[in-house]
């Protein structure tokens, strides 16, 4: 059966209204470590909130710097919400172009998530989505390619930075985490499972995570699954509050995302940028990060051994269990290797029998 994996990865697995727009030569040579750290220096959130590029005067033409430039065969160049903000359609439209489907193959086994540019060359996933493969293909919504590498990783806060050669048009900037609310509109941007496409999920901002009285992560109410790890969850002016990571475990019905702030991940995205260091694959590492104290939240595409040990595969063997056979292909390709959940998938909930290399649904 052919190896592929996901997160929430989506692993689980990447929003402004002043996305800026820049093109260079192509096949450029990798940018250098000061290179990167001065890319970095001009996404860092202004404390007014202004989403303006700083590397860019504003065009005095212009009624609103911070509004990118409007299409031009738009009859109504900037449509918002009843809030004054963007829809979750328009903010598709306007920021899906920096994120990416991410595909790594490596241990064994493939998978895919997402990922998103916050440089013309730098993109964002997470650790658990690229950790068997230091070279990752990334694939735009129109079917772009581009191949990465891995220039620093993070198991804790499942954390990875990546480089492309040749830099990409449209990247995104990131929200304050001290200014978000609960109740605020956001809007995830991922490729997630069954499909691994484009796709555009609405939801709330529900509550914070918080240690030592610093926001670690959101929990939002958006409709992610496996392969929406290390996409972006955006407020309604298209900047990144979150990197969509896991999901929260509990007795109750609905799923509910967790996706790290830049607050937490600042400290380590710098270090990776100031200092980038070729990513070691260890197939005997592949798994989960351990949380700390008081964080219940699996990772997606990423759990224990067997029935009982992850929330989500264990409703993924329940649904094979009882006839989806989807259920049980996704089973397969999201468990551990060797664990009692990728058998229970392999077979078709024990339908047919084990190593034979047919999916369950043809």
């Amino acid at each position: 059966m052919p190896w592929v994996i996901g997160g929430l990865v989506g692993i689980v697995i990447i929003a402004v209204l002043g996305v800026a727009l820049i093109v260079r030569g192509q096949g450029s040579e990798p940018t250098s470590a000061a290179d990167l750290a001065a890319d970095w220096a001009v996404l860092e959130p202004d404390p007014t909130g202004s989403t303006v590029d700083a590397s860019d005067d504003p065009d005095p033409n212009d009624p609103d710097p911070n509004d990118p430039d409007p299409d031009p065969n738009d009859p109504d160049p900037d449509p918002t919400d009843a809030t004054g903000g963007l829809t979750a359609q328009q903010l598709g439209e306007r920021f899906g172009d920096a994120v990416w489907r991410v595909e790594v193959e490596g241990c064994g086994m493939s998978a895919t998530g997402s990922g998103f540019a916050i440089a013309p060359e730098l993109f964002v996933t997470n650790a658990h989505v690229v950790d068997i493969d230091a070279s990752p293909t990334l694939v735009s919504r129109q079917g772009e390619e581009r191949t990465a590498t891995v220039i620093g990783i993070r198991t804790w806060p499942d954390l990875a930075v990546m480089q492309v050669s040749e830099p990409v048009d449209t990247w995104l900037e990131w929200a304050p985490t001290a200014e978000l609310v609960e109740g605020q509109p956001l809007t995830a941007l991922s490729y997630p499972t069954p499909l691994l496409r484009f796709s555009v999920a609405p939801g709330t901002l529900m509550s914070f995570q918080v240690e030592n009285d610093e926001r670690i992560a959101i929990a939002s109410d958006e409709i992610t699954d496996y392969g929406s790890s290390g996409g972006p969850l955006l407020d309604d002016r298209g900047r990144v509050t979150g990197v969509i990571t896991e999901f929260a475990s509990g007795d109750g019905r609905q799923l509910v995302g967790l996706s790290y702030t830049h607050a937490f991940l600042r400290e380590h995205l710098e270090a990776i940028i100031a200092a980038p260091e070729p990513m070691t694959v260890n197939c005997d590492g592949v798994g989960s990060p351990v949380l700390p104290d008081g964080w219940d939240g699996p990772e997606i595409g990423a759990g224990g051994n067997d029935y009982g040990d992850d929330a989500g595969l264990d409703a993924l063997w329940e649904a094979c269990e009882a006839g989806d056979l989807q259920a049980c292909d996704d089973l397969y390709r999201y468990s551990p290797i060797g664990s009692g959940y990728e058998a229970y998938g392999d077979s078709c909930g024990e339908r047919q029998p084990l190593d034979t290399g047919r999916w369950c649904v043809d």
